[in-house]
């Protein structure tokens, strides 16, 4: 509902907080948008009162809700977030973070798969390649390097090869080997 502003005779010093139209995205619901002054103040109030509030003689979990609220009692941050419910900060921070949890897994996908791809290039001979569906990120390359050897071929799936060493092994092809150039003498630092 709108209502009228007040005459200015009787001007609160606060203004009301002003209902905010929700929508839904990805099924989380979000209550409005935030003005870049309301988010920068809010983000940076967020660790400093958490922070205050956790001080003390013991750290005992503080929820959000509880920092939110803090958030809105103190006069440095009030009048930048007067207009917005404890509720409304609640789910914009758990939008955001939502937001860019996202973000990050597609860009670590489009890295990951630019550096298969890259790899494939370099090694187009290799007819291990083919065994890999899909592209391979480090953390995936890992776990299957260290499941257990199988009693024929190699971790990879090939059966053209054993060892893991092998240049062909497309689980070890972005392992460095080790190598004396690499290393250091400990005797020539004496």
């Amino acid at each position: 509902t709108l209502r009228l502003p007040p005459p200015t005779s009787m001007m609160q010093p606060n203004p009301p907080t002003i209902p905010l139209i929700a929508f839904s995205i990805y099924g989380e619901k979000v209550i409005g948008d935030f003005l870049s002054v309301e988010w920068s103040t809010f983000i940076r109030a967020f660790p400093i009162v958490s922070r205050a509030l956790t001080t003390g003689m013991a750290l005992l979990p503080v929820s959000k809700k509880d920092v939110c609220t803090a958030i809105k009692e103190k006069d440095a941050y009030k009048n930048f977030l007067n207009q917005r419910s404890v509720e409304s900060m609640q789910a914009k921070m758990a939008f955001e973070g939502k937001r860019i949890e996202g973000e990050v897994k597609q860009k670590a996908e489009e890295y990951w798969k630019a550096e298969w791809e890259r790899e494939v290039k370099d090694d187009a001979d290799n007819e291990n390649n083919s065994l890999v569906e899909n592209y391979l990120t480090d953390a995936q390359r890992s776990i299957l390097r260290s499941k257990a050897r199988p009693t024929t071929g190699c971790k990879c799936g090939s059966k053209t090869h054993t060892f893991v060493s092998d240049p062909k092994c497309v689980l070890f092809r972005d392992v460095k080997q080790f190598c004396a150039q690499n290393s250091i003498n400990v005797e020539d630092e004496k």
